[in-house]
């Protein structure tokens, strides 16, 4: 046996839920739907006109960041031979009679500024070729003599 309020109440639910799904079914019909539909494709342009400025200021950051990088390089490498100039200059000021330092100096200024394996200086005197520098490492200095 059922309870009298218990069915009341389950029906009285359903009715009232019913009442209300039917007053917001109605409540969308129209032109409120064209509203909504309306103003969510609008929503969606913005949206895809954002994503759109977003990609070009990404690309535009990514060419600027690669140029940065480029340039940066660019006077790294300026940097260090202005350095390895300046290094030459003051050994060939300081030592002006004596060739030997300098050609040290060209030697592991050379070296390093042309990322090479070794270097050497040579001089002609006449039809001679004389050594006149060679790397400080001894075992590059065996492979070259």
């Amino acid at each position: 046996m059922r309870h009298p309020e218990a069915t009341r109440a389950s029906c009285m639910g359903s009715v009232c839920s019913h009442d209300s799904f039917a007053h917001r079914r109605s409540w969308l019909r129209g032109t409120r739907i064209q509203e909504l539909t309306k103003e969510l494709s609008r929503a969606r342009g913005e949206l895809a006109e954002a994503r759109e400025q977003q990609a070009a200021t990404e690309s535009a950051n990514t060419r600027l960041f690669e140029e940065v990088q480029t340039r940066n390089t660019e006077l790294r490498a300026a940097l260090e031979h202005q350095t390895a100039t300046s290094d030459i200059l003051r050994v060939i000021g300081s030592s002006p009679t004596d060739l030997q330092p300098v050609f040290d100096t060209i030697v592991q200024k050379a070296k390093r500024l042309l990322n090479g394996h070794s270097a050497a200086v040579t001089t002609l005197a006449g039809e001679e070729i004389h050594l006149g520098a060679l790397p400080a490492n001894a075992d590059q200095v065996h492979s070259w003599v």
